[in-house]
């Protein structure tokens, strides 16, 4: 079949140099911006999930001014990399995004999806830009963004905020293109200058844009200007950011330059392949995790096979429109390489869909009447987006996330791993042990799957599996600082917290985390090796210096069973004055405060914690230590009046009122000496049955203690 091609846009007369200047201009950035925004609003109201709890929630330092050199000097993920080689990742405009979003909004996510919404429809908007200035007509510039800016395969990108890599790197590629002068066209230093900092920008976001000088090169053979005497800078000129981002690279991440991958990781390539080419033809039902290597069934190889085909035709027949090869090409360049070994996901074809949309916006415009294209645009735009409108609410939480991808991608061992931990963290704790074995069933072995494994048997109480899986976990994988983590929780449990101390180091030792750090300075508490647990509480401190009151309280106790009490008072008032302090912290103080004489605050205190202590978990181990002031000789009557409060709040009021006449004994004119008479005197004999006859195994802790027991 001969088709009859009408000239492309890129070999017509380029638009005058001043179009810019004609407002209907920005009709299709401004298309490009209202549909980002109306479709990916409601992902404003989205918790933080996946990989983003491990870079906001569990980065202490994120929107600290101590945390600011970690993010633009140091690795993407830190002490957070969850395999081997993520480490490796240097991304400091990323990074810096994520610090400011947490100095500006604190801990809400709302602020976190907003920059990625604002960063999906600027990018958006910059493609309409690019097509512009590359000759397409007004309608189907816009039309072409509205494309990308609705299709299903941003979903993954945009909702979810780890992946702004991908948002901020097409951003900035765009904007290099935008600005860097064509062939035969001239341009002031100052531009130059922009474009070359753009690209710094988006190497900064992502590795991906390192291959930016290839995209010049590449758009150089469609250039109007190909033909005549180059004017304006060498394209080598865009190696200086290149050079510059792999130096500042080198710097933060100690010399390493390459990226571990796991072994085998190579036959996955022709799969991953085949399902970004079945993707880019048929972007709906997509998965978040597809696993690796992913295994497409047999229609998605043939539509895989069949948008490969596509894309390259568009690229390199002779017979394409120059337009769409220019764009084509660009598509390629900036898809390949996600088919790296060792990953395959939807969020990896982010910045070469944005120029598939264009080449195909291109191909309707050259081949088709413009009253035409433009409908059949709009009308593929309409389809794509009621795909993202739903794909959204498998975003809305982890659980319906990871069942999400469980059931899409049922060959994946990472699915049926996160999907577990979903249904761990909702109290689901038999179909999280299903799922984690549904996972060793497919990946027998895997690190992750047996140290959550472990968790679950240590929730159900079955401690001694749990420590088993929690070894053999870390036999196969020494390296793996989860499993000293996971192991030492399952010690701590069963009470042995010399090990677990031992497995808190060695795991330390591996990877930096603040939680890790925290649970061996009580495990060390509990041993009694209060000296070596005042320093795990001051170097966590360090770590996460905006942490909660609670570790204040905690420090504050190590320095009071130290003897160091002007010190304990000291951080244990600070906790104290912190109203989110917990029951248990405001119980330390109380006693702490005791200790030194402070009567009046002591009682202040020790009541908040009452009112606080609903369950009253913390009300006998508190009692204890307000007995133990008593036996030392130390607190002098105040100590009678906590535990006649104690009583009080315990339901018990002969032990009130018998607290009360102690208090009276020791300071007859003390400052509580009107309650404890009214205490003593409310006390009516025949209550003493009542409560002498309550059977012991029905008085809780808190009761058997203050009544004698």
């Amino acid at each position: 079949v001969r088709l009859k091609v009408t000239p492309p846009p890129s070999m017509r007369p380029a638009p005058p140099a001043d179009s810019s200047d004609d407002p209907r201009d920005w009709y299709g950035p401004l298309l490009a911006v209202v549909i980002s925004l109306g479709l990916y609003a409601r992902s404003l109201f989205h918790p933080l999930l996946w990989d983003d709890v491990l870079l906001v929630d569990r980065n202490p330092q994120l929107g600290t001014l101590a945390g600011l050199p970690r993010a633009l000097f140091g690795s993407f993920w830190g002490g957070y990399a969850r395999m081997a080689g993520q480490s490796d990742f240097y991304r400091p405009v990323a990074s810096f995004s994520l610090w400011a979003d947490r100095a500006f909004w604190g801990p809400r996510a709302m602020g976190f999806h907003f920059t990625n919404i604002l960063a999906a429809a600027l990018g958006a908007a910059l493609l309409a830009v690019w097509m512009r200035r590359r000759g397409a007509g007004r309608p189907v510039a816009a039309l072409g963004a509205a494309v990308f800016a609705a299709s299903p395969l941003r979903v993954e990108a945009v909702a979810f905020v780890a992946d702004r890599t991908d948002l901020f790197c097409l951003v900035f590629v765009l904007l290099f293109l935008v600005l860097w002068p064509r062939r035969g066209e001239r341009a002031s230093g100052a531009r130059v200058a922009a474009a070359l900092v753009a690209l710094l920008l988006a190497a900064g976001s992502k590795e991906l844009a390192l291959l930016t000088p290839l995209a010049v090169l590449w758009e150089r053979r469609f250039d109007p200007g190909a033909g005549k005497s180059a004017k304006g800078p060498a394209w080598w000129w865009t190696l200086v950011p290149v050079a510059l981002y792999l130096a500042l690279r080198m710097q933060a991440l100690s010399g390493r330059m390459g990226i571990v991958l796991p072994a085998g990781a190579w036959s996955g390539i022709a799969p991953t392949l085949a399902m970004y080419g079945r993707l880019l033809l048929w972007p709906f039902g997509a998965s978040a995790d597809y696993g690796y290597p992913p295994r497409p069934v047999g229609w998605e190889w043939a539509l895989g096979a069949a948008g490969w085909a596509s894309m390259l035709a568009l690229a390199f027949h002779p017979r394409s429109p120059a337009d769409s090869r220019r764009a084509a090409g660009l598509a390629l360049l900036f898809i390949v390489p996600g088919a790296l070994p060792g990953l395959c996901a939807t969020r990896f074809l982010y910045v070469g869909e944005a120029f598939g949309a264009a080449a195909l916006a291109f191909f309707a415009e050259s081949i088709l009447p413009l009253r035409v294209a433009v409908p059949a645009l709009a009308a593929l735009a309409i389809a794509l987006g009621t795909g993202v409108w739903a794909r959204l609410p498998a975003w809305e939480s982890s659980l319906r996330l990871f069942e999400d991808c469980a059931r899409r991608s049922p060959h994946s061992p990472g699915a049926w791993i996160n999907l577990g931990l979903a249904q761990l963290d909702a109290g689901r704790v038999e179909e999280a042990g299903n799922s984690l074995r549904r996972s060793l069933a497919l990946a027998p072995g895997d690190p992750r799957a047996l140290d959550n494994l472990a968790i679950v048997l240590g929730r159900q109480g079955r401690l001694g599996e749990a420590e088993a899986v929690a070894r053999r976990s870390l036999a196969g994988e020494g390296g793996n600082a989860d499993a000293h983590f996971n192991l030492a929780s399952v010690l701590v449990r069963q009470g042995r917290t010399g090990e677990a101390a031992f497995e808190f180091r060695a795991g330390l030792a591996l990877r930096e985390d603040p939680r890790a750090r925290l649970a061996l300075a009580q495990a060390l508490s509990d041993e009694g090796d209060h000296a070596a647990a005042l320093e795990q509480y001051r170097e966590y401190l360090r770590l996460a210096p905006s942490d909660s009151a609670d570790t204040r309280a905690a420090l504050a106790w190590e320095l009071y069973r130290m003897g160091r009490q002007v010190e304990a008072e000291r951080w244990s008032r600070a906790a104290a004055m912190d109203a989110a302090s917990s029951p248990a912290a405001l119980y330390g103080a109380s006693v702490i405060a005791l200790a030194g004489g402070n009567e009046s605050d002591a009682a202040v205190w020790w009541r908040r914690a009452l009112r606080g202590d609903s369950t009253r978990v913390g009300l006998a181990s508190a009692a204890g230590d307000v007995v133990e002031l008593i036996r030392s000789g130390r607190g002098g009557a105040a100590p009678h009046f906590l535990l006649g409060l104690a009583a009080e709040r315990a339901g018990l009021p002969q032990a009130r009122a018998r607290e009360g006449r102690r208090y009276l004994q020791s300071a007859l004119a003390g400052r509580f000496a009107a309650e404890a008479a009214a205490w003593a005197a409310e006390w009516d004999p025949r209550r003493a049955g009542i409560e002498a006859g309550a059977p012991a195994g029905a008085m809780d802790p808190a009761r058997r203690l203050l009544w004698g027991r």
